[in-house]
């Protein structure tokens, strides 16, 4: 790490082949503490208050995530892509990272789906883990509409001009 001189970083785990199992080597790497934020490198706009909010509600439910209600209507899709149901706007949530657990209540709740057949789960968040494998509610918390995943060029499209705003904004 002085190669590159980086001073907050602990240490440099190695990836899985699945993003639960690159979380699941950080986990175990991580050694004992009381809570724990698993935050998605590609939503590079988390902000101070997002994180202390994400902070008081661990600390309160010991389960949480960032998230933002869903501006668009939502429709679940059969076999043939025709739409069978409409779900209710209100209810609807897009959930963002960081997710913040209680250590021992993810770590667990990892090494127990490790123990099955965790390739046919379908698992796309931590939250997820937590709620198959232990059954545990996971509070959402109020994220931000600019903490964008950046995954298609377009999203690139708009971070930039989220970085011009932000640096407006400071001069």
């Amino acid at each position: 790490m002085e190669v590159y001189h980086l001073q907050k970083v602990k240490d440099i785990i190695e990836g899985g082949e699945e993003r639960y199992l690159s979380v699941y080597n950080a986990l175990k790497a991580a050694g004992a503490c009381d809570y724990i934020y698993i935050h998605d490198g590609a939503r590079p706009f988390v902000d101070q208050e997002m994180l202390q909010r994400l902070k008081e509600a661990v600390c309160t439910y010991g389960a949480c995530v960032a998230a933002v209600p869903s501006k668009d209507t939502l429709k679940l899709a059969d076999e043939a892509l025709f739409a069978k149901e409409t779900l209710k706007r209100s209810e609807v949530w897009n959930i963002q990272t960081p997710q913040v657990f209680a250590y021992p209540d993810i770590l667990g709740a990892y090494e127990k789906m490790m123990q099955e057949d965790h390739t046919k789960m379908g698992i796309t968040d931590d939250a997820m883990v937590l709620e198959k494998m232990e059954g545990q509610k996971v509070k959402l918390v109020e994220g931000s509409y600019y903490n964008i995943k950046i995954t298609t060029p377009e999203d690139l499209d708009i971070a930039e001009i989220f970085v011009k705003k932000c640096n407006l904004q400071e001069n």
